[in-house]
């Protein structure tokens, strides 16, 4: 099942239009052009603002209000992406060549932070089991210490690649605003230098299924998809799971990690702000991409797993 979705948010350049409006020639010159100027700019830019309050009513009703303008810069960000996506389309209709090799590569991304060596024995582990064999393992560490460090480059796979940054990034104090971002600098630095066609995120304390890779790539060749996603098994009390991962996209139907996607995608980057919308990063994401008319395709079958929350040291 494929979904297309077309946003309707009005773009910088309509709200640019509605600002500086014009008259026609044949209109009186004087004053009273000026005035039926501003009266025109006007109703256009009120019309702008209702479609823009519209359009996010969702955020408008559940943001602070000192974090309004924070919707707006998303709004921007938005009519940019969407922008550039069509720029990388051209007058194809996905961000991917229909002439791409047969096995392209895929670029396992794994943001970890002092996970010690449950990442190397789980998300790792897990790809490198993989099927589908022509991966690149980018795992980047969000200023990692030594232990975890350590439980990675223990691994012996050539297709292992492991990045720790100098710094880590700037999250907010608050426990659960910073569960929302947490790891948004390093997903965003494994964007800038993943080698990969395609690109499939896996969280540092869970695991993709073996035949995750294969099974995503090959559904969104086949059905001209450009991001898919698919069930995942979650782990809500110990030993106690439920299956997530539904059509269409809403944030109770996707997971982190059983997401596939287009690496023609990588300009989309995850934003650090996002807590400021009451949105996880991911679903922040996710929500920019489809609003953008990225091509996007649900996958009935389990390819993720999703373990209950550890807590990983500070």
């Amino acid at each position: 099942m494929t979904t297309e979705v077309s946003s309707r948010i009005p773009c910088q350049r309509t709200l640019w239009h509605a600002c500086h409006m014009t008259t026609d020639a044949s209109a009186r010159p004087g004053v009273g052009q000026q005035r039926g100027v501003k009266q025109l700019s006007a109703r256009r830019l009120v019309g702008t603002s209702r479609r823009f309050v519209r359009f996010h009513l969702p955020l408008l009703r559940k943001t602070p209000w000192q974090y309004g303008g924070e919707i707006v810069r998303t709004h921007l960000v938005t009519g940019d992406e969407r922008r550039q996506l069509a720029l990388i389309r051209g007058d194809h209709d996905v961000c991917w060549a229909a002439t791409d090799e047969a096995e392209p590569l895929v670029t396992v991304r794994i943001a970890t932070y002092n996970r010690g060596p449950l990442v190397a024995e789980r998300a790792i582990a897990s790809a490198i089991r993989q099927t589908y064999e022509r991966l690149e393992i980018l795992v980047i560490g969000d200023h990692c210490d030594g232990p975890t460090e350590k439980a990675i480059l223990s691994v012996n796979d050539p297709r292992l690649r492991f990045i720790n940054l100098a710094e880590r990034g700037l999250y907010p104090t608050d426990p659960v605003l910073r569960w929302m971002v947490a790891g948004s600098a390093p997903m965003n630095a494994a964007l800038a230098i993943a080698q990969g066609s395609w690109i499939a995120p896996c969280d540092d304390d869970d695991e993709i299924t073996e035949d995750h890779v294969e099974v995503l790539l090959r559904e969104a060749r086949q059905r001209r998809l450009e991001f898919v996603w698919s069930k995942a098994a979650m782990e809500v009390e110990d030993g106690r799971w439920k299956d997530v991962g539904s059509f269409p996209l809403a944030n109770s139907a996707i997971t982190h990690g059983s997401v596939l996607y287009a690496g023609g995608l990588r300009f989309f980057r995850h934003n650090e702000n996002s807590w400021k919308l009451a949105e996880p990063g991911d679903w922040n994401l996710w929500r920019r991409m489809q609003s953008a008319g990225v091509r996007m395709g649900f996958v009935n079958q389990l390819t993720y797993r999703h373990y209950l929350e550890t807590k990983q040291r500070r």
